[in-house]
This record gives structure tokens, C-alpha cells and sequence, in this order.
């Protein structure tokens, strides 16, 4: 919850100021988890409350650039997948599994800084197809728009009971 919490409280406290001066940008660090809420593949690890975690920094992103947009306020979620950190390290020893990729933690700044200046609010700085991220968000907003109805899906419906 801490990842909620200090996303939350962090932009609280910084957004009055730059919507006041008019300019300003916020980063939140997510992560490539937050896109892996249906995967069941075996190498991932338990991550339950962490990917909901980050999907949730993912969304409440993802709105707030579209609530401060025009304002002179850049808003940007970077979710990079395995950086080169302290993070991976159990008592000063890699933890990580062999051949996992990393990135290295200037690398993801540099991606993020570039993502900024190309006005991306999602930055994944390792995909490499962008096309990815606007199709993943028209599917988000086909499903959303799809289930704006006034009946159920004929699936669940059971016509015996009319």
C-alpha cells in the first residue's frame, strides 16, 4: 500500500504549486508488472499486491495527465521492467535468476526524460513497438464502453426465466 500512499500524498503536495506556476512535470515509477494481472507464466514471481499496486499508479496516472492536461503540467507513469538495483540483492547477493534482462537505473532516467519530452504519458522504456501501449488503451476503452449498457451480454442471460 505504500506504493498508493506515496504516490498519492507526493502528488498532493507538488500539483497545487505547478498548477498554480502553470508548469511542472510528475514521474510516478510503476512497473511492467502492473501490465501482468492475467499472466500465469511460472518464472514471474508472487506479485498479487505489488502488481495491483502498480496498476493501480498505473490508472491513477493515466487520469490525472487527462485532469491537468492544458495546464502546462506534463504527467508521466514509468514502468520500467527489471532495473539494475540494491532491490534485487538478499544480504549484498544478486538474487535474480540467470539470464534475466536488466536494464541499468540511467538508462530507465534517460528513456523517461526522452518519454517526457515526447509528451508519452505511459514510458516503457525497453518495448520497443509504441504501438502496443495505444492498442492496449483502445482495448481498455473498448471494454469499458462495451459494458456501458442497458442489458446484459446475451451469455448471461438466461432466457428460460422470462
Amino acid at each position: 500500500m505504500a506504493h498508493v500512499t506515496a504516490v498519492l500524498r507526493l502528488c498532493r503536495a507538488a500539483l497545487p504549486g505547478m498548477l498554480q506556476r502553470g508548469s511542472g512535470a510528475i514521474i510516478n515509477v510503476s512497473s511492467a508488472l502492473a501490465f501482468s494481472a492475467g499472466m500465469t507464466e511460472a518464472h514471474l514471481p508472487k506479485r498479487a499486491t505489488h502488481a495491483a499496486t502498480k496498476a493501480f499508479v498505473n490508472a491513477f496516472t493515466e487520469i490525472l495527465a487527462g485532469e491537468v492536461a492544458g495546464s502546462g503540467i506534463q504527467v508521466q507513469v514509468l514502468c520500467p521492467g527489471v532495473v539494475r538495483t540494491e532491490f534485487h540483492d538478499v544480504d549484498g547477493a544478486p538474487r535474480l535468476r540467470p539470464n534475466v534482462p536488466l536494464l541499468e537505473p540511467e538508462q530507465v532516467v534517460e528513456a523517461s526524460l526522452k518519454a517526457l519530452a515526447l509528451g508519452e504519458i505511459v514510458c516503457l522504456p525497453a518495448l520497443a513497438d509504441r504501438t502496443l501501449v495505444k492498442r492496449e488503451r483502445e482495448a481498455r476503452l473498448a471494454v469499458f464502453r462495451g459494458n456501458m449498457r442497458d442489458e446484459l451480454a446475451e451469455r448471461y442471460r438466461d432466457d428460460s426465466m422470462r
